[in-house]
Order: structure tokens, then C-alpha cells, then sequence
């Protein structure tokens, strides 16, 4: 008679050679509690047999999954640890024959499962972890969203005052070394910038010293400027440019040498302007 989950057999009374039946026992215990077993799940989904549950500590999934797939169980009191190494990007719901609870195991997580033969359950030890959240939409989120439940399931919470609050500071602080000295008059000049205080994401380039450009994932910017004279400016234009050209909400002003004063400082900024990578604004 075997035992009522492992189904390791018993030694029987007044057995003879029972040493054969006690090996055989310790080894089934051994290798329920620590063996591994490397399963291709083919793209399809798999029932495990009494020996491979129960003589296995630990099935590793492996395989291309282009869909979620299910993991059977035989349906006994079993503690088992599981691991999703599929490639595909898919999850792997573990479970019992019927529709009794099941486990979610998410590509490249292992979890560790305990069940009655009916429902299976995530057993604590890092229930914490992101990973282990068995009820996140993981395909629709990407890197840096934030979280919302719905009342049935995780997902991104899209584009929110919060989520925007959250986001990476990205942008640039160039300036001049030395001053600059426009003779041409009538002319847009540019201000050619010669280093970077800081540039999160090489918005500047010495190579096109003018030019702040816009990276990748960046929809909206917003610019600031400093100029200051080292003597009375008269009826001249500063503005921001877009891409060669003037842009609407890119700011200007026009000192026309009225202050009084030797010199003058003066800030421009402009309003938050819709843009696209490749962008690139100049002052």
C-alpha cells in the first residue's frame, strides 16, 4: 500500500528485506524534496504524470510559448516548486484538474505552489515581489508605469498627473565660456554653446554647438534662456527657434537700449511645446 500523496510504498509486515523498501522510500523522499526536472512545454500545455509531481522537487518549463499556457497537476496534497523558463514572454497558469484556484507564474519567476487537489496556492517567501503578483496584466505594462488596480486586476494606470510626477527628470543646461560678440546685423545668429552643465539623455552636441535636440519618448518640452549684455544693447531680437525657424509659444523679446544701464540681463522662456525625437531649438 503506498503512501496517500507521494504514493511511496509502505513496508509491509513481516516483509523480508525490508532495507530494499526503506532505500527505495528515502530515495523517492529525497529526490520529491530536491530533484529537478527540465519539461519543454512545446507551445502547448501539459499534464504532469504522478512521477514527474511527485519524484521532482523542482519542474523548470522550458520552451517558446507564443500564448498563455496551463501546467496540470495530478490531484494530490503536494508541495512543489515551479519555474517559468519560457521564451515568448508568456505566462504559465499552474493548477488541478476543474476550476479550483491556480498560481500564475510569470516569465523567469519561480514559485513555490501547495495544494489540496482541488485549489493550488502561491506559498509565501517573497510575496512581495513584484513577480509574484499573480493578477498583473504584465503584457500591456512597460518599463516606468505605475500600477492600478481595478478591482479584479493590475495594469498600467496611463498618462496621469501622478504617473508625470513620477517620471525621470530628462533635459540639458549648456552655456558659454566665454563671451560672444555678434556683428551681423539683420541676421538670425544662433548662439553656439561650449559645454554642458549637465545633459541627461545628449540633447547637446559639440558638434552642432547651437543645437539642443529632442531624444526618443520626449512629447513635450519646455526652454529657458539667460542672456547678458556687456554693454547697452540697442533694437535687438532674442528668441527661441524650432528646427531652423520660428515656433509659435517659443518666446522672444526685443531690447531696444532704453534701460539706463552699461549692461542688461534677460531671461526668455517658452511655453510647453509639443515635439517629436529629432527636434532641435536653438537661441
Amino acid at each position: 500500500m503506498p503512501s496517500p500523496n507521494l504514493s511511496i510504498t509502505h513496508v509491509a509486515a513481516a516483509q523480508n528485506q525490508k532495507e530494499v523498501t526503506i532505500n527505495d522510500a528515502v530515495d523517492a523522499l529525497d529526490n520529491a524534496m530536491n530533484r529537478t526536472l527540465s519539461l519543454a512545454m512545446t507551445d502547448a500545455n501539459v499534464t504532469l504524470t504522478a512521477d514527474q509531481a511527485n519524484r521532482n522537487g523542482l519542474i523548470v518549463l522550458t520552451g517558446t510559448l507564443t500564448a498563455a499556457r496551463v501546467l496540470t497537476l495530478p490531484a494530490n496534497h503536494r508541495r512543489l516548486a515551479i519555474r517559468n523558463a519560457t521564451s515568448g514572454g508568456q505566462e504559465v497558469r499552474a493548477k488541478y484538474p476543474g476550476s479550483g484556484a491556480e498560481v500564475i507564474i510569470v516569465p523567469g519567476a519561480t514559485v513555490l505552489v501547495q495544494g489540496n487537489g482541488s485549489d493550488l496556492f502561491g506559498v509565501g517567501g517573497g510575496a512581495g515581489a513584484l513577480n509574484d503578483l499573480t493578477d498583473v496584466s504584465v503584457g500591456a505594462a512597460v518599463a516606468s508605469d505605475v500600477l492600478q488596480f481595478d478591482g479584479a486586476a493590475w495594469g498600467p494606470a496611463g498618462v496621469g498627473i501622478f504617473q508625470r510626477a513620477l517620471l525621470p527628470f530628462r533635459g540639458a543646461l549648456v552655456r558659454r565660456t566665454t563671451n560672444l560678440s555678434v556683428s551681423t546685423t539683420g541676421t538670425y545668429v544662433a548662439i553656439p554653446w561650449q559645454s554642458a552643465v549637465y545633459d541627461s539623455d545628449a540633447l547637446w552636441d559639440a558638434g552642432q554647438a547651437t543645437r539642443l535636440t529632442v531624444p526618443a519618448g520626449v512629447t513635450k518640452v519646455r526652454l529657458v534662456g539667460n542672456i547678458e549684455w556687456q554693454t547697452s544693447p540697442t533694437s535687438q531680437l532674442v528668441e527661441i527657434r524650432k528646427n531652423g525657424g520660428a515656433v509659435v509659444g517659443g518666446g522672444s523679446f526685443i531690447v531696444r537700449g532704453d534701460s539706463g544701464y552699461s549692461n542688461q540681463m534677460r531671461n526668455i522662456a517658452s511655453a510647453v511645446l509639443p515635439v517629436v525625437a529629432g527636434d532641435w531649438f536653438e537661441l
